[in-house]
């Protein structure tokens, strides 16, 4: 007859401790416990980690903090990323010769610019979207812009739109597209309105080509009518 053993006991710095139950001869399972020494952090402290937990999510100022942490932690990579292969000294010199007083004015006026992007965006997704949520994105948007090739901010925009309204993907990335059109548009209109009291410019569409072979008139004709076709195309597929 085997005899039971109560305990066998390794070494400290053994992985192991196994304890061999004396009711061995009752093929009652051989249990195996962790030193506690050499269990990792949080299964040693599950107490601190449910306490952790908890404040993580019933706390959300702690939430906010962290989420605002991260923000600029991302914005500082994005920063760096986007100046990149910019000379330092080059920077200075440029700030240098910059008048603050009409920095403060182009900071309002892209603000201003901000809210009323933000403004349509809304209206084109049935206000589907927060004030906060739109403006956010929008931010986003500019800032993924600057930094990858593509306009990549824009179908990202659009896919944080998915994700905070209640709005399909390609509701999203269409009204993005009609935002685009629409600047066209509004660049169009301003060529048109400006370009006649430029001086001397008479003088060379009198000649009636530019540098490709198409006179500026034509071109100005082609874009604007590419761009009233694609949208009339989505409003025609928004209103059927």
């Amino acid at each position: 007859m085997v005899q039971p053993l109560d305990a066998v006991m390794y070494p400290k710095d053994d992985i192991r401790v196994a304890n061999i139950h004396s009711q061995q001869h009752q093929h009652l399972p051989i249990t195996w416990t962790v030193s506690p020494s050499l269990m990792p952090f949080w299964e040693r402290h599950k107490g601190l980690r449910r306490t952790l937990c908890s404040l993580w999510y019933n706390n959300p100022v702690k939430k906010q903090g962290f989420q605002i942490a991260l923000t600029i932690i991302l914005s500082i990579a994005a920063i760096i990323l986007a100046l990149r292969g910019i000379s330092i000294r080059d920077v200075q010199a440029a700030l240098a010769q910059v008048d603050w007083r009409w920095m403060w004015v182009t900071l309002i006026l892209i603000a201003v610019t901000l809210f009323i992007r933000a403004a349509r965006w809304r209206v084109l997704l049935g206000y589907a979207l927060s004030w906060r949520d739109a403006l956010g994105l929008i931010g986003i948007g500019y800032l993924i812009s600057g930094v990858l090739p593509l306009r990549a901010g824009d179908p990202a925009r659009a896919v944080g739109a998915t994700l905070r309204g209640r709005v399909s993907a390609l509701a999203a990335l269409s009204t993005v597209v009609v935002e685009r059109v629409l600047d066209m548009l509004l660049i169009i209109l301003i060529l048109v309105a400006t370009l006649p009291r430029v001086p001397g410019l008479q003088a060379y569409l009198a000649s009636g080509e530019i540098s490709g072979g198409l006179s500026l008139t034509a071109m100005l004709v082609l874009s604007g009518g590419l761009t009233v076709a694609i949208l009339l195309l989505f409003i025609s597929l928004a209103v059927f």
